[in-house]
């Protein structure tokens, strides 16, 4: 220790040191802009600056010269520091003081954080901070404490968190892909839809990936490049299509966006991406229905002409044949030009099942004792090298079915088996229940519900996915040239259209391919198909006069000469209108009129309306060689058994006009 005069010296000099520095301090507290007091070491507040009166409602006047005891409960009534936290976090302050007076903050200092609530109830988030100040002897001297007001930042950040929060929560809620890409398709952020998407179990899975390797590689290409384009700061859109890590394949519509930083630096690819797989899948339905109806259109179209046609051709033939001897040479041309004629009849009887305008008569049926019963035809289809398994199931499948078109499907399927089967195989037809679901059906006009269900299975070459996709093309064959005419499948699949169901095929090359059939199942019992009886009768004519009513010439030729070969007077019209006067002038010797259903100036019904009001109850019998539809469109919805179509053979013509004048039909 010193002493004497240089003692006292040093000890003046230290404090006047001190005093100085006190002041020069004092004076900067003051004018900060920060809330700011100092304690010196004995606690007591020398310092408190406007900033701090402001933020806290205290007078420097009141707070200059207070203890600060930090207790949690002050009991005096003058306000202290302890005023100003009243839910805040005094008690770590508290430590702080007591570390101050230890000389334990070192040069450290301390600061902390949090939400308080002022004086008067206001709650502002304060940046707490302790400096202590030390003398040349190590001596605590004072401590500068700053209350710095966050709140307004604070609350911004605090809004911006929840912001980004459910912002967050947005996108991975989204039930589309939303996903961060880097120039070179590596995933860097991808929402829980995109991951399921791509059949990821988690983003750790196929973090830093490229989503390259995902894309069938004809797809690659155009990719690239819109990566490329969106990193220039345009955006693009793609659609493509992928393997999922599980190997469902999906198609997909891609959006893409530049994702700008805060500089507006591009960083990122945002792409929004949509799975439309199904509605693909849906528009190639209603592409592959138009095509279907299309061509039915056209099938309809050329029916009249062709059965005209037919009609002529066979009648002419049977008037021949019938005058030739049963032996000659000439029959037997007349025998192959019926054969090869009732062969165009069936074509044209296709054409009308596949364009599903063919007329069909619907009655319940049980459809495991109908493939019962045709198993013995399907057998004389195939070869001895293949085997037919039969597995019906032990519920009855009741159906609203034409029995013989039904039948018909199955041969077509078990044919069309056979001769994918060069080296022989099996065959497998097998019945069951089915509750379709709209996953199931893919949407379209298909409706959900109880389905029965038949399938057929063979252990073929297999066909592969763009064959499969043309399989019900009307025409469409793989078949040599001369040993198919490609219409088995496209009358199967109309004949199953018209029934109210739906046929889909899965093939794959040296597997085999199965077909299944659905049709909606049905609660009225079935009853037992009757057998129609054959006629074995000859043909009746007769004496009476008839009025034929055809705006083809041939065809109204032939019907003329059928009718006269067997003893009737027929009074020819060529149109609706020429049938009307025809009546008018002969109706005292007309029985019974034959009108063409489509004829120009009137048609049939309009003749017969007509004729009918001339001569209440006369008979009447309609033909013609147009669908069902177009009949229909032109009021003759019911035409019951007074109907002939087209092509007409004698037979049926003559047995039909006996019927009705002799009153065995209405």
């Amino acid at each position: 220790m010193k002493t004497g005069k240089n003692g006292q010296r040093i000890r003046a000099i230290s404090t006047n040191w001190r005093q100085k520095a006190d002041s020069l301090h004092a004076s900067l507290i003051e004018n900060l802009t920060v809330a700011a007091f100092v304690l010196n070491s004995n606690h007591e507040v020398v310092v408190w600056n406007k900033a701090c009166e402001e933020l806290t409602g205290l007078k420097s006047a009141d707070m200059v010269g207070t203890r600060d005891q930090w207790k949690p409960f002050y009991q005096e009534k003058r306000p202290t520091l302890a005023d100003l936290i009243i839910d805040g976090n005094y008690e770590e302050i508290g430590r702080l003081y007591a570390a101050h007076s230890h000389s334990r903050l070192a040069n450290k200092g301390l600061e902390s954080e949090g939400w308080f609530r002022i004086l008067g109830g206001t709650e502002r988030y304060i940046i707490f901070s302790a400096a202590p100040a030390y003398d040349p002897d190590g001596q605590l001297v004072f401590v500068t404490e700053t209350l710095q007001d966050i709140t307004e930042r604070k609350r911004l950040e605090e809004a911006l968190k929840e912001s980004e929060s459910r912002l967050r929560m947005i996108i991975e809620s989204e039930p589309q892909c939303v996903k961060l890409l880097a120039p070179d398709g590596a995933l860097l952020a991808m929402n829980p839809s995109g991951l399921a998407m791509i059949e990821a179990d988690s983003f750790e899975q196929v973090k830093g990936k490229s989503v390259l390797g995902l894309m069938l590689p004809e797809y690659r290409d155009a990719f690239k490049r819109l990566v490329g384009k969106t990193f220039r700061g345009e955006p693009a859109s793609l659609e493509f299509e992928i393997i999922g890590l599980k190997g469902t394949s999906r198609r997909l519509s891609t959006q893409s966006v530049p994702f700008r930083d805060a500089n507006g630096k591009i960083t990122a690819l945002l792409g929004i991406t949509t799975d439309i797989t199904r509605q693909r899948k849906l528009e190639e339905q209603l592409r592959q229905a138009q095509k279907m109806e299309a061509v039915g259109q056209l099938a309809g179209g050329i029916a009249h002409d062709f059965n005209n046609i037919l009609s002529a051709i066979i009648g002419y033939a049977d008037l021949l044949e019938s005058r030739l001897r049963e032996n000659g040479p000439l029959k037997n041309y007349a025998d192959q030009i019926l054969s090869a004629s009732q062969r165009a009849v069936k074509l044209v009887s296709s054409l009308l099942a596949f364009s599903r305008k063919q007329t069909i008569s619907l009655c319940p049926v049980e459809l495991n004792a109908l493939i019962r019963g045709v198993e013995k035809l399907l057998l004389r289809l195939i070869r001895e090298d293949i085997e037919l398994v039969v597995r019906c199931s032990g519920d009855d499948l009741i159906i609203l079915a034409d029995s013989g078109q039904i039948e018909q499907v199955l041969m077509n399927l078990v044919a069309n088996a056979k001769d994918a089967m060069p080296a022989g195989g099996f065959i497998v037809v097998q019945t069951g229940a089915a509750d379709l679901n709209e996953e199931l059906i893919g949407g379209g006009s298909f409706r959900t519900g109880r389905y029965a269900m038949i399938s057929v299975t063979d252990t073929g070459t297999g066909m592969e996915a763009q064959t499969t996709k043309r399989i019900f093309d009307p025409f469409f064959t793989t078949k040599e040239v001369g040993k198919g005419t490609g219409l088995g499948l496209s009358v199967t699949y109309g004949i199953i259209e018209q029934h109210g169901g739906r046929i889909d095929v899965q093939s794959e090359p040296g597997i085999g391919t199965t077909f299944k059939i659905y049709l909606p199942l049905s609660s009225v019992p079935a009853r037992e198909q009757k057998k129609e009886r054959p006629d074995n009768g000859s043909l009746r004519g007769g004496t009476e006069t008839i009025l034929l009513a055809e705006d083809d010439t041939a065809l109204r030729e032939l019907t003329s000469a059928i009718l006269r070969e067997y003893g009737y007077t027929v009074v020819e019209a060529e149109n609706g209108e020429d049938a009307v006067e025809k009546f008018k002038a002969n109706q005292d010797c007309i029985r019974l009129a034959v009108l063409d259903v489509i004829m120009p100036r009137a048609n049939g019904k309009e003749a017969r309306d007509q004729i009918r009001q001339i001569a209440p109850g006369t008979k009447v019998i309609f033909m013609s060689g147009y669908a069902p539809d177009v009949i229909n469109e032109n009021g003759l919805e019911e035409t019951g058994l007074n109907f002939i179509l087209k092509p007409i053979t004698p037979k049926v013509l003559l047995s039909k006009v006996r019927d009705i004048l002799d009153g065995q039909l209405p």
